[in-house]
């Protein structure tokens, strides 16, 4: 009965498309790392992360190449959750990742290396024979303040997120200093 309980929990908290946690999970993950934080005074960083023109892209190839896109940025994003990283899948095309005990630039860094995965990445679209090689991704970088609670610092990251779409897709925000 406990393992069945364990596995039902694991099921609960993981997204059945991409095999990434899910949003609940996320919640209760920031929250708990919050407090962690406060005890400890470690950076927390936190990716926001969007597939670029996904509508258009379903639109396009329709949704069973885009559930396609979406297992495999899961798949990439599940490899690079490693030490204390994980990554989740808010909604949609829509992916967060906790980067705990790294200062920003360093969660900066990871980001960038998974905006120039994803770029690289190509899907062969088995109904008409195309290969698919355009799939991109936008993310937004904060590191939480300390002073904020853990929806202020998703919101303000992901204005960051919706700022790189902003100056043309395809980048991370902030900028390096």
């Amino acid at each position: 009965l406990q393992q069945q309980a364990e596995q039902l929990r694991e099921e609960a908290s993981r997204d059945p498309l991409t095999g990434v946690l899910n949003r609940r999970a996320f919640m209760l993950t920031l929250e708990r790392h919050l407090q962690a934080h406060a005890a400890s005074g470690q950076p927390l960083g936190l990716i926001m992360a969007d597939i670029d023109r996904f509508k258009s892209f379903n639109d396009e190839y329709g949704h069973l190449l885009g559930d396609q896109v979406l297992r495999i940025v899961g798949k990439r994003l599940r490899e690079a959750s490693k030490e204390g990283i994980t990554a989740y899948r808010l909604g949609g095309e829509e992916f967060a990742i906790l980067v705990p005990n790294r200062a920003l630039a360093l969660t900066r860094q990871m980001a960038e290396s998974l905006r120039r995965i994803i770029e690289r990445m190509s899907i062969l679209d088995r109904k008409s024979g195309r290969r698919i090689d355009h799939i991109t991704a936008s993310f937004g970088v904060g590191e939480y303040s300390g002073q904020e609670t853990g929806d202020s610092l998703v919101e303000r990251t992901d204005k960051l997120l919706y700022k790189a779409k902003e100056l043309g897709r395809n980048r991370v925000m902030p900028l390096p200093s």
